[in-house]
């Protein structure tokens, strides 16, 4: 299987085990490795309630397209370097993520992605 391609396995239908594959495709930093600042993102998409869910979202072509491009520092994994990224809906999704697993700190102040809700309300 292509790092970051979800098809399943004929021999496996552990949905967790589908989406780690997955996410070691994508969040690869070049190395072959998780890339160090997103293992946080890495570990609480693995452990989500519903993998499928997160599977179906990281199956999506703009999905493995941003987490790629924060993983490699083609894009400054900041609340800026967020910013350079779409579609906007997608990334605030991505934005809450990256919050509510530790990777960035809430925004502070004037910063144009400060809304409200709750992220954790938001995971597949």
């Amino acid at each position: 299987m292509q790092p970051g391609s979800h098809t399943i396995p004929a021999r496996s239908l552990c949905g967790r085990c589908v989406l780690a594959e997955g996410l070691r495709g994508l969040l690869d930093d070049g190395t072959g490795s998780v890339s160090a600042e997103l293992l946080a993102l890495f570990d609480a998409l693995w452990q989500i309630r519903r993998p499928w869910g997160a599977l179906t979202w990281t199956n999506k072509p703009h999905t493995q397209h941003n987490l790629r491009a924060l993983a490699s520092k083609e894009v400054p994994l900041t609340h800026d370097g967020l910013s350079q990224l779409t579609p906007w809906r997608s990334v605030a999704y991505l934005r809450d993520l990256l919050i509510q697993s530790g990777v960035l700190p809430q925004p502070t102040g004037n910063c144009c992605c400060s809304g409200g809700g709750s992220p954790r309300s938001r995971l597949p």
